[in-house]
């Protein structure tokens, strides 16, 4: 069985963690992590933006239609 990410999955995998890398390190996560709004509007709505709440959802709802 291979358990290789497909070509498809790889972009999206590095196209993610690019995206955590610059939007979210470490320091900015822990300072964060203290306050009552744990992750800010705009980066919400960056991930958005980029279809990460959608990978999942079919097509014919407005999503990518990926597997898990």
């Amino acid at each position: 069985m291979d358990f290789a990410f497909t070509p498809e999955q790889e972009l999206v995998r590095s196209s993610l963690e690019e995206f955590c890398a610059r939007e979210m390190p470490r320091e900015k996560v822990r300072e964060w992590d203290e306050t009552v709004d744990f992750v800010p509007d705009e980066l919400w709505a960056k991930m958005a933006g980029l279809g990460m709440f959608a990978f999942s959802v079919p097509p014919e709802y407005g999503g990518e239609g990926a597997d898990m």
